[in-house]
Parts: C-alpha cells; sequence; structure tokens
C-alpha cells in the first residue's frame, strides 16, 4: 500500500498521471516525460522513448562501423601515409569518419551548455481552477504522447 500524491494540471485543466509534466512550450502534458533531448530538439516521453533508444543503439553501431573502417582501411596505409600524405585524403573524403568526426565536435559542444532540464525552468503559477487552458475539455485528451523521433 503505498499513497502516491497525484498533481492537477492547471493548464489543461486534468489529473496528470505518474511521470508526467506540462511543457510551457507546447502546451500539453506530457505522458511518461523522461527527459527533454537537446540534440534531437523534442520531448523523450512514453510514446517515443522505444525509438529514442533504438537510435542510440544505431549511433552507437554506426561509430563501432566507423572504427573498424578506421582500423581496416586506414591503419594499414600508415607508412604511405607517412610518405604522402594519403592519411589527410582517407579522412576527408570518409564519410562514416566526417560522420563520426562531426558528431564528436557537436558532442563538445553541448558539453560546454550547462546541463538543464524542464524542471529548472519550472515556475509555480497561481491560476485560479476556473481558468480554461488551450483545450477547451477536461479530458484526457489534453494529456498527450510526444511527437515520434
Amino acid at each position: 500500500n503505498v499513497w502516491v500524491r497525484q498533481e492537477f494540471c492547471r493548464t489543461c485543466e486534468l489529473w496528470r498521471p505518474l511521470r508526467s509534466k506540462h511543457l510551457k512550450e507546447s502546451g500539453w502534458c506530457v505522458e511518461g516525460f523522461d527527459h527533454y533531448c537537446q540534440l534531437l530538439g523534442n520531448v523523450i516521453g512514453r510514446g517515443n522513448y522505444l525509438a529514442f533508444i533504438v537510435l542510440v543503439h544505431f549511433l552507437v553501431l554506426f561509430t563501432l562501423e566507423a572504427l573498424v573502417v578506421l582500423w581496416a582501411c586506414v591503419l594499414p596505409d600508415r607508412q604511405r601515409a607517412n610518405l604522402d600524405g594519403y592519411w589527410l585524403e582517407t579522412l576527408v573524403f570518409s564519410p562514416d569518419l566526417c560522420c563520426v568526426a562531426f558528431l564528436r565536435v557537436a558532442d563538445a559542444l553541448l558539453a560546454l551548455v550547462p546541463h538543464r532540464s524542464e524542471f529548472d525552468d519550472e515556475r509555480v503559477r497561481q491560476e485560479p481552477l476556473g481558468r480554461r487552458g488551450p483545450t477547451k475539455r477536461r479530458s484526457a485528451w489534453n494529456l498527450r504522447q510526444p511527437k515520434p523521433l
């Protein structure tokens, strides 16, 4: 027997399920809110969490594949690369390695941004319960899934 305090969303005018959060940018409550992904620019919640996990796994596989290409194609020619600069051509014209380099630079830039979540900017608003939100009905229709990736 566990007692859980359920919160009321004053904008959507409904009782929010557990782990749900109202996002002021979108104007509705997101069911199963996990986090806001700055890289994708999208909310990760119950509706698209599986797609997000699959995306992360494919990014890891893509990085491993790029490392295999680097090991198999570039490193055997390292003696030739030292002589005539062949390594620069290989790195510049290899799409796999260019994508990995771009992802590493983007990751480094995101590391410089202060890590903030939606909860950091949340402010308590004192609004009367009678005020209508962006939707005119008090129902579960106000509770939406995040858009797919």
